[in-house]
């Protein structure tokens, strides 16, 4: 810890103070000294557990389209329903819709660069097709508690009449 700093108090004000109550009766730090480098290892162990978080999350990603594309095919978030009266039955294609929209507002980007243009609207080139894959690798699953597989069990069914268990994940 800088030692020349004699006042931590401008520091910590800018702080969460919801987080930095609950420190001292925890782990026994008292002096604004302590308190900044105890502020300091919780970031730092944070950004050591980001690189895992990001792994579980390609892993679960990958596994969900894996097995919905086996069942469904390409585009399979196109192909199925899911039960309404959960929460979070919208976040999951909410996402997919926002990765397309990223994907084309990317491609816009790109598109005005590589044209000189000033505006996205001057473009008069036809956008791609953007691929299951493509869709796929700029989906963020977990985004903000966004993702939930309770939608999905035992209520997923193509929006089509099936023969009876052709879900995501059938039960068992």
């Amino acid at each position: 810890m800088p030692q020349r700093i004699n006042d931590y108090q401008p520091v910590l004000s800018l702080l969460s103070t919801a987080r930095l109550k609950s420190v001292p009766a925890i782990f026994n730090v008292h002096t604004d000294l302590e308190m900044y480098g105890f502020s300091l290892w919780i970031q730092n162990a944070s950004a050591s557990l980001y690189p895992l978080v990001q792994q579980l999350e390609l892993v679960l990603r990958n596994s969900v389209d894996k097995t919905a594309r086996t069942r469904f095919g390409d585009r399979w978030w196109d192909t199925i329903s899911y039960d309404t009266t959960k929460d979070n039955h919208d976040k999951f294609i909410n996402c997919i819709r926002d990765a397309e929209r990223s994907l084309l507002k990317n491609w816009k980007a790109k598109e005005v660069a590589r044209l000189g243009l000033s505006h996205a609207s001057q473009i008069t080139t036809t956008p791609p097709v953007f691929t299951h894959d493509d869709i796929i690798a700029a989906t963020n699953f977990l985004h903000g508690r966004t993702f939930s597989l309770k939608p999905f069990i035992q209520t997923i069914t193509l929006k089509k009449p099936i023969t009876s268990g052709q879900t995501l994940f059938p039960k068992r």
